[in-house]
């Protein structure tokens, strides 16, 4: 196969050969496994943070 009819990750670049796995969507579209838990940890990492945020919140609240 060649490189111009291998599938690349939209996100990192790196072809099929180089992933473990490429998951396609539309309109030419396909991110790799690496990029997917990159992603998943970032908004594992942002729903953190936010209900950190919250919980100081409501116990600023109860102190009131």
């Amino acid at each position: 196969m060649s490189e111009e009819q291998l599938i690349h990750c939209s996100f990192c670049g790196r072809s099929e050969m180089e992933c473990k796995r490429i998951i396609s969507g539309p309109n030419d579209v396909s991110i790799c496994s690496d990029c997917v838990l990159a992603c998943a940890s970032m908004l594992i990492d942002t729903e953190s943070a936010e209900s950190d945020s919250e919980k100081a919140s409501e116990q600023d609240e109860d102190e009131e």
